[in-house]
């Protein structure tokens, strides 16, 4: 490892050398394709001194994303920007002076045995992943690559002054690289990582004999603006993704879903939504949505459960995630941000029952809205995962942490729950309402 790091740092320094931001080739579109593997990355040429390479198709995505709202006002789509800035699969160099360079990364370089003189000349590397934390490059593979792009670079660049001609293409040790808008390129194109296929047959066709109501929702994807540590498998913190689904008629938060930002866990949305769907025995006739990731998560979906998926502007959910965003950066932070969202849970349940007024007093009411609020900085906080319905391993595991204590006392928290759990039993909102109510009578 610390002689593909040491390499890794020599080839940074030797592409310091060269100069590409004056030499006519700033925010160069150009594509580097892995000779082994076939993986592409996509190198941008941010600035003088920064240096951003997008790993495959995720890449690719965040860096068309990239495109879009530059040529948009960015500070009139705060939402896209935040969601663009964590949603990035990156590897980057940034040359710094020495009294700026990061600490860690001086360490680092002083660790190998090698220095740096100059102004911007002291390399710091940064590995970004989907819904992560800026974090060192750590991977021998990924550090091998980087190296191997970094190396590839210099002979490119001293052979072209000024602007490369589209479709410009020539190899280094095997690698193909080529001068290409990624608007227009296909030539290497892929299916995007967002596209997975819908493999629960049987809840697709559960769904799809759902009564269709007349409603079109309004669906929208965005980050949490608080991290929370992943205990599953990475063990770094990372931003909760949340899927929120709105009815812009009633002006209602009809659904929503925390979870992290792989692929793994967005796969978990669409089955989420199943389930949200089944349990409430009905089925929008369409969705609309902005966002071209949540689109391509959703198309195969939506698809076989015969509801309508439609690209467009969906200003009721951009507002209410607006709302979140704002409440959680004005407020107390992550704690404001998630009881913004339980509020609105709440708020859910309560239009449920609006044809029994009054059953909750507004103490009991408080009491719920903490019972939410707790619920969710355990799922989003220590497990790493939000689960979108109620179920019995779900209370089950609420009640053994101790969480809803925070609550209430005990006894008004397990009345509050028991009362709501068997309403919404009634009415056939939630079909688990009696195993719910069965695990409450068995907890000590």
């Amino acid at each position: 490892m610390s002689y593909e790091l040491i390499q890794l740092y020599e080839a940074a320094r030797e592409i310091n050398k060269t100069d590409w931001w004056h030499g006519g080739h700033r925010h160069l579109p150009l594509i580097y394709k892995q000779p082994r593997t076939g993986e592409k990355y996509y190198i941008h040429f941010v600035s003088p001194h920064l240096i951003r390479v997008h790993i495959g198709e995720a890449g690719r995505y965040s860096y068309q994303e990239y495109g879009t709202i530059m040529k948009a006002d960015p500070a009139n789509h705060p939402l896209e920007v935040d969601r663009y800035v964590k949603r990035q699969e990156i590897m980057e160099v940034e040359f710094f002076d020495r009294s700026d360079l990061p600490d860690l990364d001086y360490d680092r370089i002083k660790m190998l045995g090698l220095s740096f003189r100059g102004k911007k000349q002291w390399p710091a590397f940064i590995r970004m992943t989907p819904g992560g934390l800026p974090q060192p490059i750590e991977d021998e593979g990924e550090i091998i690559i980087f190296r191997e792009i970094l190396r590839a670079l210099p002979s490119l660049l001293k052979r072209h002054f000024g602007p490369i001609p589209q479709g410009t293409e020539f190899t280094y040790h095997h690698a193909e690289m080529v001068v290409a808008d990624l608007w227009d390129w296909d030539g290497w194109e892929s299916p995007s990582c967002y596209a997975q296929p819908y493999l629960n047959e049987l809840k697709a066709h559960r769904v799809k004999k759902l009564r269709k109501i007349g409603e079109s929702w309004e669906a929208i994807q965005f980050f949490l603006d608080h991290p929370a540590l992943d205990h599953k498998v990475s063990q770094q913190p990372f931003f909760p993704t949340t899927t929120l689904l709105g009815d812009p008629t009633d002006e209602t938060v009809v659904w929503h879903h925390l979870t992290g930002h792989s692929l793994t866990n967005l796969s978990s949305i669409p089955d989420g939504l199943a389930d949200f769907l089944i349990e409430n025995a009905i089925r929008p006739r369409s969705i609309t949505v902005e966002d071209g990731s949540l689109y391509e998560q959703l198309q195969d979906f939506c698809q076989k459960t015969g509801i309508e998926l439609k690209r467009g502007e969906t200003p009721f959910a951009t507002q209410i995630a607006y709302e979140s965003v704002e409440a959680a950066r004005q407020g107390n932070g992550e704690q404001d941000e998630l009881e913004f969202l339980s509020g609105m849970m709440l708020e859910g349940v309560e239009m449920i029952l609006e044809a029994r007024p009054g059953m909750f007093k507004p103490i009991e009411r408080e009491i719920l809205r903490k019972v939410f609020t707790e619920s969710f900085f355990f799922f989003v906080q220590e497990r790493g995962e939000m689960l979108p319905h109620w179920s019995a391993d779900t209370l089950t595991d609420l009640l053994n942490s101790g969480v809803l204590n925070h609550a209430g006392p005990p006894k008004i928290v397990r009345t509050i729950l028991e009362k709501l759990f068997r309403i919404l039993g009634e009415e056939g909102v939630l079909e688990t309402g009696n195993s719910l109510l069965q695990v409450l009578k068995n907890h000590k």
